[in-house]
């Protein structure tokens, strides 16, 4: 820990970082000093931040555009519209949510994820072509700090929200891959 001006802990973790980034190949370089300076961001607004003033109420189904950050392995990161799953309390300060990602619509979607099929909404904001389908990543799920939703944050940006029926799809795969597995086993 630092305390005071002592910063050879914070010193020395810093130079590991820099090691490690350095080991990077350029793009990944770039990536990652771009999420620490968004990660700082995050860390000086957290002290102040209020979801009741710099939030919507997110109700199920409602399309969010979030920051996931630079993550190891095969966790998603980056910029990634993501559905909530939960009626969620404006003061909350997390969300949870699934995270989309995008196919071209003749490709099988992996048997983890749901195939929501193109939303139109989604494609014309972020310059998908049309019939380009959206992906929930059920394996993705997760809770998020709501400092990481880029939009929508005010009561004028454009809300997208997922049809009931799609929904269903979701919570069925998400029932199916988190809460009844262990229940199909036989004992041993």
């Amino acid at each position: 820990m630092t305390t005071g001006n002592d910063n050879s802990a914070l010193d020395k973790v810093i130079e590991q970082l820099k090691a490690s980034v350095n080991l990077m190949d350029e793009k990944n370089q770039l990536l990652m000093i771009s999420w620490l300076s968004c990660y700082s961001e995050y860390l000086k607004r957290e002290v102040s931040f209020d979801p009741l003033t710099e939030t919507l109420k997110y109700v199920a189904g409602t399309v969010l555009s979030i920051e996931l950050g630079y993550n190891p392995g095969s966790e998603l990161g980056g910029s990634h519209y993501a559905v909530v799953i939960e009626d969620n309390a404006k003061i909350s300060h997390t969300v949870m949510v699934v995270p989309l990602g995008s196919e071209r619509a003749n490709k099988k979607v992996n048997w983890n994820d749901v195939d929501l099929d193109e939303i139109p909404e989604i494609n014309d904001l972020s310059g998908y072509p049309k019939g380009t389908k959206s992906i929930a990543k059920v394996s993705q799920m997760r809770a998020v700090s709501k400092l990481r939703i880029k939009a929508p944050l005010k009561s004028n940006d454009q809300v997208i929200i997922i049809p009931s029926p799609k929904l269903r799809m979701l919570y069925a795969k998400i029932n199916q891959r988190f809460t009844t597995k262990g229940l199909n086993r036989s004992r041993s």
